[in-house]
């Protein structure tokens, strides 16, 4: 048998075992739950990309939300501009209806045992002052309202000072990353959100949220 076949042989070889191993880790992540929508990929997120349309009915969908964190005291344009800044003015939304990012309760959380949808995000975190790339769990809800509820419910619990301060932008952006539990890694992130806030409102955008959430 010549060299060239006996390589041909072991590489097909190589890639049955291959098959073999990965192929069962692969059934058995399709099964951790039935609730669980698994998107894994090498380099970033199966989300499909959405038509105007459809980006458009979620925006304002969210916009009808924010009835809800005025009922709880919220500023709404406070919320509208967290989300505005996760999903790139509505264009990048996790899942169905994640618009901030949520993430999956820790183990140590009273709410750990989350039985709703997760989506699997390939994201980036600050680890030891280093940009990198992983791959995280994160809540997906069946409508604007659910989600809204559920942000309003982790804002109370799990970021006091920015609860305490839901009516003042800037000292409600500032406590999500400087309190015990931090929404992110990247200390400049409360900036980022005061500047969006400050620009979004110079440019009109809070008259257009407040008029439609009044009068839909």
């Amino acid at each position: 048998m010549k060299i060239c076949d006996v390589l041909v042989a072991v590489m097909k070889s190589i890639n049955k075992i291959y098959n073999l191993l990965f192929g069962k880790i692969t059934n058995r992540q399709a099964n951790v739950s039935a609730n669980t929508v698994l998107n894994y990929t090498n380099e970033q997120t199966t989300q499909a990309v959405e038509t105007p349309k459809v980006i458009k009915d979620k925006k304002i969908e969210f916009i009808k939300s924010l009835h809800l964190a005025v009922i709880n005291g919220f500023e709404p344009f406070i919320i509208y501009t967290h989300a505005y800044h996760e999903t790139s003015n509505f264009t990048k939304i996790i899942g169905e209806y994640n618009y901030t990012g949520l993430k999956v309760p820790s183990l140590i959380s009273p709410i750990a045992g989350w039985k709703g949808k997760v989506v699997y995000i390939t994201t980036h975190e600050m680890i030891n002052g280093v940009n990198t790339k992983v791959i995280d769990k994160f809540l997906d809800f069946d409508n604007a309202d659910d989600f809204m509820s559920f942000y309003i419910f982790q804002i109370k619990r799990l970021y006091k000072e920015s609860y305490e301060n839901r009516n003042n932008a800037i000292a409600y952006f500032y406590w999500l990353t400087r309190g015990k539990n931090r929404y992110a890694t990247d200390l400049s992130y409360s900036d980022k959100l005061e500047k969006l806030y400050t620009h979004l409102k110079s440019n009109g955008e809070y008259e257009k949220v407040i008029e439609m959430l009044n009068y839909g």
